[in-house]
């Protein structure tokens, strides 16, 4: 699979450091619930459906993200 990215130079300024804590969530047990790789995939599909302005379609997909994701 191949991924384009475009880099765009932003109009505001964010920081180069950015980082996420995670000690805390690894505690109580919180794990992933999917890949990287299907992370990506659902990922692009749903900017698919966006851009193509399927709204129906987009819809239903993210609907079933959301209760993928809540089981």
């Amino acid at each position: 699979m191949k991924i384009k990215i475009n880099i765009k130079k932003k109009s505001f300024k964010e920081s180069h450091f950015l980082l996420l804590e995670n000690k805390k969530i690894k505690k109580i047990g919180w794990k992933n619930k999917s890949n990287i790789d299907s992370s990506l995939l659902e990922a692009s599909k749903w900017y698919e459906l966006y851009y193509k302005s399927k709204y129906k379609e987009l819809t239903d997909f993210t609907n079933q993200l959301i209760s993928k994701n809540l089981s």
